[in-house]
């Protein structure tokens, strides 16, 4: 008889705990989620994702330096977003979910070349992390990014690999740098694009892979 009610209240402890964990867990998950529900992108929720590198890009010098490609570049337009890196979440006890990593794919036009020889001549695709989900029901970015707005000028920063194809695709942090729009932008005796030719100069030296971008002037695969 004892040994039956020292199961029973066992049971009941192991229910009141299981119980009090469900509760703090779903009050967490509630938490975050408000929080993220509060910062929207074109009225849609957004989803912050912190990526670390192993290399630091906090000064011009350093952001240079970590890149394979710098470029000034005019954003023509959107032109579609991929989904990468499948993983399969649990959401419920009986539910899973798909969730992929949106890439944002722009056209742009290569005005300038800072570090790199890309071609000028023709428009390239640039793809960036980050975008709508595939759903349609939020985006994820990295913080402090959004999406390249059509029709404006920026200083880009690119890395390239085979697993790309060789294509322009913009990972680390501060790999953009607006220069306004069509009235806005100038090309010569700009400010900020020579004190990134200047930081080019005086990058600093990590040791990056060195893949050559199919839109590189010398690819020859």
């Amino acid at each position: 008889m004892k040994r039956k009610i020292m199961i029973l209240i066992l049971v009941v402890m192991i229910c009141i705990f299981l119980s009090v964990l469900v509760a703090v867990i779903m009050k967490v998950n509630q938490k975050y989620n408000n929080e993220n529900m509060s910062i929207t992108y074109n009225g849609l929720p957004v989803n912050k994702v912190c990526l670390l590198w192993t290399y630091s890009t906090s000064t011009p010098e350093m952001a240079v330096g970590a890149h394979q490609y710098v470029f000034v570049a005019k954003v023509n337009k959107i032109l579609r977003t991929e989904y990468k890196n499948p993983v399969e979440l649990k959401t419920g006890f009986f539910k899973k979910e798909i969730i992929t990593d949106p890439y944002t794919v722009y056209s742009i036009s290569v005005i300038k070349n800072i570090k790199g020889e890309l071609i000028t001549s023709e428009e390239l695709e640039y793809r960036q992390f980050g975008g709508i989900s595939e759903d349609g029901d939020s985006y994820t970015f990295t913080d402090g990014v959004t999406l390249l707005d059509e029709n404006e000028y920026y200083i880009l920063m690119a890395d390239t690999s085979e697993k790309d194809e060789y294509t322009l695709i913009g990972l680390k942090p501060n790999t953009r740098i607006e220069l306004g729009n069509e009235e806005e932008f100038e090309l010569n005796e700009n400010e900020i694009i020579e004190k990134y030719v200047e930081a080019y100069k005086n990058q600093y030296k990590y040791d990056i892979d060195n893949i050559m971008s199919k839109y590189d002037v010398n690819f020859n695969k």
